[in-house]
């Protein structure tokens, strides 16, 4: 990409630990300065059927795909505010506007566990069929 002309730069950290990701954060920001753009992407599996998924496994998924969201949003998302960017700014500052961001959070709570339980019941039920 720097070949073609494009700036780029990189920082290492692991986006399942929330200290990395300040300290990824921080030093991203002292090269390219104030963070205006996040694509939280970041996804592992452990293909396991549930019986045999470890806690190690559960945790590993859980921190990576879910925690990382939030482990990562929360190091942009004051600067993101402060310049009036970033998804829905209007629910994301002031008092008034904690109802929808509490109730959506509830929502994608419960949507994950509703996720979780299809996907346990379709194992339970492929493993019936063999």
């Amino acid at each position: 990409m720097r070949s073609e002309g494009y700036r780029v730069h990189a920082a290492e950290g692991d986006v399942a630990e929330f200290d990395s990701c300040a300290e990824m954060f921080y030093q991203v920001r002292s090269i390219v300065g104030p963070i205006d753009i996040l694509v939280n992407n970041a996804g592992i599996t452990r293909d396991s059927v549930f019986k045999r998924m470890t806690e190690q496994d559960w945790m590993a998924v859980i921190n990576t795909n879910l925690n990382s969201v939030f482990n990562v949003t929360r190091q942009v998302i004051d600067g993101m505010s402060e310049r009036r960017l970033g998804p829905h700014h209007q629910h994301l500052v002031g008092q008034r506007h904690q109802g929808p961001v509490r109730a959506d959070q509830l929502l994608r709570g419960k949507a994950g566990m509703a996720g979780f339980s299809k996907a346990l019941a379709e194992e339970g039920c492929a493993r019936a069929s063999r």
